[in-house]
């Protein structure tokens, strides 16, 4: 199979230059008829221009001489001095022999007829200006290609160490939220071991659970929504035991947005903020809403709850913690530009929540993107403006 690939690679090449050489043949003959014929004037001697032709097909070999002379003496390096005037002689090389063999085929093709020397000499002094030009256009065009390709490779390595780069920082990104929502845990189990030593054994367990969890997610960046439903209600599970009553959440998943691809533990900091900044500082607790729906091509994921909401100054939103920004950050990665982050006040459910709202292409699987151009919105202030809905 990849030998036949290769070998069907390697007749287009000549198959390219064969018709080039001859597209090139039939433009010159055509075009000393076309002159004639416009103006009325005597139409050339077919027998001389079947010469003509063959002359233009004479390039064809003489294609390879001057390609075998760029590769013996290449111009792109740092002895181009040198090689230069070798060129020069190379050019001379290629129409003598060009010359001769166009010269030995007429004298062939005419039993003999003409005198060989004679049109031989004539031949080459009539094409040596001209198949020079000719000559240093090929080298040009060698040269080119040659650029081309190391131009395409450099693309190609740039790509991979951008996608590993990519990769490099979704990984940090990640690991990121793994000590944060420790510390907030850690705090939450110590405040609870002198009230009650059994609710802080059950949160250490649930949390083990949860850690156990997100370990097992390995090196992926990326899951289905369903799954990741799975790990949000291992990590409330933490935040029941802690909360009790006061903490209630509602998820509510659109069944045709399941299988949605989304980045692995984009919940988790998004409920963990509700629950911090909204549900914690407010007296009897609260709700928390997660939804998800599918409409068209695109998923949207919100997360609601109704406490207090935050400030519409942009400087103090950054200062709501790592979480919201790490969301956006990964977003980016996965979905490049094309995702849109929003963070606002509006009524759901009779009542005032604040809301974070994401869209996300659907996907059954997302590539790491090399490219972090802007998404829509974004709540990172040295990247975009954050978008807030107004209060209700």
């Amino acid at each position: 199979m990849l030998h036949s690939r290769l070998l069907s690679r390697w007749w287009a090449k000549h198959l390219v230059l064969w018709l080039f050489w001859t597209g090139a043949a039939c433009l010159y003959v055509g075009m000393r008829y076309l002159a004639p014929a416009l103006v009325g004037g005597e139409l050339p001697d077919w027998n001389m221009q079947r010469w003509g032709i063959l002359g233009w097909m004479m390039w064809i070999p003489m294609t390879y001489i001057a390609i075998g002379f760029a590769r013996l003496f290449p111009l792109n390096t740092s002895r181009w001095p040198l090689y230069g005037p070798l060129h020069i002689v190379g050019a001379v090389v290629c129409s003598s022999i060009g010359g001769l063999l166009f010269v030995s085929l007429i004298w062939g093709l005419t039993w003999g007829e003409i005198a060989f020397l004679d049109r031989l000499q004539r031949t080459f002094i009539f094409a040596v200006p001209i198949d020079s030009i000719i000559y240093f256009a090929v080298l040009s065009g060698v040269y080119g290609i040659d650029y081309y390709r190391l131009h395409k490779e450099d693309q190609r390595h740039a790509e991979r160490l951008r996608a590993e780069l990519a990769e490099a920082e979704l990984t940090t990104l990640r690991t990121q939220l793994n000590p944060h929502f420790l510390f907030n845990a850690l705090n939450a189990v110590a405040s609870h071991i002198r009230e009650s030593a059994n609710e802080a054994v059950q949160m250490v367990a649930e949390l083990g659970d949860f850690l156990r969890a997100v370990l097992d997610l390995g090196g992926k960046h990326a899951l289905p929504l369903d799954e990741e439903v799975e790990m949000l209600e291992r990590y409330l599970a933490v935040q029941r035991v802690r909360f009790g009553d006061d903490l209630r959440v509602q998820i509510d998943v659109a069944p045709d947005a399941r299988d949605a691809q989304v980045p692995s533990l984009l919940l988790q900091p998004l409920v963990e903020n509700a629950i911090h900044h909204g549900i914690r500082t407010r007296p009897g607790g609260g709700r928390i809403w997660v939804t998800a729906e599918r409409s068209g091509e695109t998923v949207q994921l919100q997360v609601m709850d109704d406490g207090l909401g935050p400030q519409l100054s942009s400087a103090k939103l950054t200062k709501r913690g790592i979480g919201l920004q790490n969301v956006e950050m990964r977003l980016r990665h996965l979905f490049g530009r094309q995702f849109s982050l929003t963070l606002g006040r509006h009524e759901h459910a009779g009542t005032t929540v604040t809301a974070v709202t994401i869209e996300v292409p659907f996907r059954d699987e997302i590539p790491v993107l090399a490219d972090r151009g802007d998404g829509r919105s974004s709540i990172h202030p040295a990247l975009a403006d954050v978008q807030l809905s107004p209060k209700a």
